[in-house]
């Protein structure tokens, strides 16, 4: 509409004469078709109460990816997956305030539409870019789980967790210096990031949780609460560290994480204030030539919220975010060789919220 009422013609995206135009383009068409059926079940074994359910889903995923690797070189890839997912729960009640509960089944994730295009997007002064991969699969992974849960008091728990995933043909976003025609010959050689299908990897660790509602000291503090977790991850993979030769851990994943949250609760006032931290972590797997492996620093945030209810159906809302103004950084290999940093501000949100 702008472009029209100032008499200027409106670009062709798919025109090759524009060198960054026809790249940018994502053309993705993906449908998922899907069936399951599931049984429950429930009984006492050895005065033991028992319930859960087994099950089989199958889905299947057709995609087809239309676009430009490059301004001169078009690609249309199509490609299907078809999975049976099998999965069964159960839980145990050794008591009313004591529960065990079992998990196992196949999962698959499927890549979000970006990761699966075939858009280019070059960045010509730092001569890096980066590109989907049409031919990205879903990744699969077998897991198990088991959780003891203790309810202790009122609102109150006591929770440890344990759990393994065998991961097949995991997402890893990789590095690679490459030639691509139509920019190259002016530009030079790009460091080009694109997921890729990574071979099998295991993921184990455990998780601790505490929820402790004070209901047993005096009115008003038997409103307030505490909420504590933290969780331990160890990631194996067959990736290798290209410059040290090192096994290299699931990216995505810090090895520790924890949350400290405490609240205050009443029939008119609520207010929450959470501090999450988790340790530094695999980014992408990057080459020699680039520089290694680009891994993001460890680092903690303050959040808070507050909410006053008015009348049964009408509240008012506060909300901060990053109160701290907690510092955002990258690094190649070692911490010293900084690559990105950013402060992000402090961000409060005020609402209304209503219910009918």
């Amino acid at each position: 509409m702008a472009r029209d009422g100032l008499g200027l013609a409106v670009p062709d995206p798919y025109d090759t004469s524009i060198t960054v135009g026809p790249t940018s383009i994502k053309d993705v068409t993906q449908e998922t078709l899907g069936a399951y059926v599931k049984a429950n079940f429930e009984g006492t074994l050895g005065g033991l109460g028992y319930k859960g359910n087994a099950g089989l889903r199958y889905i299947d995923t057709a995609r087809a990816t239309l676009g430009y690797l490059s301004p001169t070189a078009t690609t249309v890839i199509k490609s299907d997956f078809g999975y049976w997912l099998p999965s069964a729960n159960l839980s145990v009640n050794f008591s009313e305030d004591l529960t065990l509960r079992l998990a196992a089944a196949k999962v698959v994730s499927r890549p979000s539409l970006n990761q699966v295009s075939a858009s280019f997007v070059p960045n010509t002064v730092n001569m890096t870019g980066s590109r989907g991969n049409p031919n990205l699969r879903p990744f699969e992974a077998k897991q198990a789980d088991a959780t003891l849960e203790w309810y202790f008091a009122p609102s109150s728990s006591l929770t440890a967790a344990a759990f393994y995933k065998k991961v097949d043909s995991f997402t890893v976003t990789t590095v690679n210096r490459e030639f691509v025609p139509g920019f190259s010959e002016r530009f030079g050689l790009f460091d080009i990031s694109q997921p890729q299908n990574g071979e099998d990897g295991s993921i184990k660790g455990f998780e601790l949780a505490w929820q402790q509602a004070l209901r047993f000291l005096p009115a008003p503090f038997d409103n307030f609460g505490i909420q504590a977790n933290y969780t331990y991850v160890d990631s194996r993979t067959p990736l290798v560290d290209a410059i040290t030769g090192e096994r290299l851990p699931l990216p995505g994943l810090s090895r520790d994480s924890y949350t400290l949250i405490g609240y205050y609760e009443d029939s008119i006032f609520s207010v929450r204030a959470a501090y999450t931290w988790r340790s530094e972590y695999l980014n992408s797997v990057g080459g020699a030539a680039s520089g290694g492996n680009n891994y993001v620093s460890g680092r903690g945030q303050l959040d808070a919220s507050a909410q006053i209810n008015l009348t049964p159906n009408l509240r008012l809302t506060v909300e901060g975010i990053n109160l701290t103004k907690e510092i955002d950084s990258q690094y190649l290999g070692e911490p010293d060789r900084l690559t990105f940093t950013a402060r992000e501000d402090r961000r409060i949100f005020f609402g209304v919220a209503a219910s009918f």
